[in-house]
């Protein structure tokens, strides 16, 4: 028995060893413009003594659809960058010169424009600096998961289909984006939700100032674990305190404000003028998912089980993965919001591979289809080149039209979710011990 578990500590040692190495190899090396656009304004703390972003972007941008992510992701990324300036001579002037190009634009800007227009002599090390926050926060859910296998609920394996999930090496380490931060706490708050629920409550709403996506999950241990109209309403105050604390600056700066910052993209994407087809695809995706997240809230509220916390990750899994497949506009990224429920829901490590990255490469045939996004991320090494190599589907394209794989690839990507949510669904209803 000793001899097993020490194969397999030993094979997990080698293989987090080579997915470090991965990671550390990505970091320096590839970018998306959305890990500039994160840092740039939280360099403004710094640079122009911004406060408040989202004033001072209403008060200099009126005419312009520009917008920044959460307060809290502001101030975390100011509270990240102190430390730069430390290390680096480099990195503030950089985001300085980044910020000047970007608001002088008038056009999009992608990578290769960026690298054109501002050079950083220093640009390897300032983009390793730049994800090492990601890197922090996925060390931090790896210990989560960790405790969730020391509480014999995950199998050790378990964690090596977390280093090596193609949604996080992309979406963290080559693109650049943060929402391996969230995730973070959206771990956190399933592993607290088994001691106190209330302290669980805070994570997801730490989660959802970061992403508003975690609010699903608020609302549905709400809905759960409220014994009475009154409990819920207690356990929804305290999973909406961190919302309410991270506005603070907001509502003191200027009220009107305090809203528009936490939804900046749905604002946007609403008021976007669109006729024909795509206007009512945007109203029929919202209409259908409106829909299916109420079934899903119902079946929340009237199932009676032994396992709440069961029953709470069984509902959000299906919530979030209906956000994902339903929503009118989704990203890549955003795979790496239902990741970390998919783990735990799955639990074997086979299982989890193999349903997350056939979800992940259904996801790409029809999400990432531009060069930008594809080995373009690699222009830091050799900006010219990179950036002229046609996109995967370009070549495809030049034997068969692409659209019929994009197109079977966006439908395997919806029946394999809703696949997901059906035998989730039918687990709760059917499989669950009843009381």
């Amino acid at each position: 028995m000793l001899s097993v578990h020490f194969k397999v500590l030993t094979k997990i040692i080698i293989l987090g060893s080579l997915a470090i190495l991965i990671r550390l190899i990505l970091m320096p090396i590839s970018v998306h413009p959305d890990l500039f656009f994160i840092n740039m304004f939280p360099n403004l703390f710094y640079s122009q003594k911004v406060l408040e972003i989202f004033s001072f972007i209403n008060d200099n941008f009126q005419n312009t659809r520009l917008s920044y992510y959460t307060p809290l992701t502001y101030y975390t990324f100011v509270l990240f960058q102190y430390p730069y300036h430390l290390i680096s001579n480099s990195f503030s002037t950089w985001m300085t010169d980044l910020y000047q190009f970007y608001i002088n634009r008038t056009q999009i800007a992608y990578t290769k424009d960026y690298l054109e227009q501002i050079t950083n002599t220093f640009l390897f090390r300032d983009l390793l600096l730049a994800k090492i926050p990601y890197l922090l926060f996925e060390v931090g859910s790896l210990v989560l998961l960790f405790k969730f296998v020391k509480s014999k609920y995950l199998k050790p394996t378990t964690i090596i289909t977390w280093l090596f999930a193609p949604i996080i090496i992309y979406s963290t380490y080559m693109h650049g984006q943060y929402d391996i931060i969230p995730a973070f706490f959206v771990l956190l708050g399933f592993y607290l939700l088994r001691k106190n629920p209330y302290t669980s409550l805070i994570a997801f709403g730490v989660a959802a100032a970061f992403k508003n996506y975690a609010i699903l999950f608020v609302l549905i241990a709400s809905i759960i674990y409220g014994k009475s109209v009154k409990e819920k309403l207690k356990m929804l105050i305290a999973g909406f305190l961190p919302y309410l604390i991270s506005l603070l600056p907001v509502l003191i700066s200027d009220p009107k404000l305090s809203i528009y910052s936490l939804f900046p993209k749905p604002y946007f994407q609403t008021s976007e003028s669109l006729l024909g087809w795509p206007l009512v695809s945007r109203y029929l995706h919202l209409i259908v998912l409106g829909i299916s997240l109420f079934f899903t809230f119902f079946i929340a509220a009237i199932i009676k089980t032994k396992d709440k916390w069961q029953t709470t990750l069984s509902a959000s899994l299906v919530a979030i993965t209906l956000v994902i497949t339903l929503a009118p506009l989704v990203v890549f990224h955003y795979l790496l919001w239902v990741f970390p429920l998919t783990v735990l829901w799955l639990k074997k490590a086979k299982t989890i591979y193999l349903f997350t990255t056939l979800q992940t490469l259904f996801a790409a045939s029809f999400m990432l289809l531009a060069n930008r996004v594809q080995l373009g991320l690699f222009a830091p090494l050799n900006n010219q080149y990179f950036s002229s190599i046609p996109a995967f589907n370009q070549i495809i394209d030049r034997v068969i039209p692409y659209a019929i794989f994009s197109t079977l690839g966006y439908f395997a990507f919806v029946l394999i979710n809703l696949a997901l949510c059906a035998v989730v669904l039918n687990n709760v209803l059917f499989k669950s011990s009843l009381k």
